[in-house]
């Protein structure tokens, strides 16, 4: 009995790592999405860097584009 009860539990930790909890509440287009957003902001960000890297950009900490 105490074996099956540690192999149950043991069961489910593995499945509740295995999915993660964004799959949990996101539907597949939600995740998607998100994926894509943050696609977006990485390649305008990386952009950004480029000119502050070969100087062709004022110098700020400031990033024009709005991340939330």
């Amino acid at each position: 009995m105490k074996k099956t009860l540690v192999v149950l539990l043991g069961l489910i930790l593995l499945s509740v790592a295995s999915t993660g909890c964004a799959t949990l509440t996101e539907s597949p287009a939600e995740r998607a999405y998100t994926i894509r957003q943050v696609e977006r902001y990485n390649v305008l960000l990386f952009n950004e860097d480029v000119d502050h890297f070969w100087l062709l950009d004022s110098p700020s900490r400031l990033s024009q584009w709005i991340i939330r």
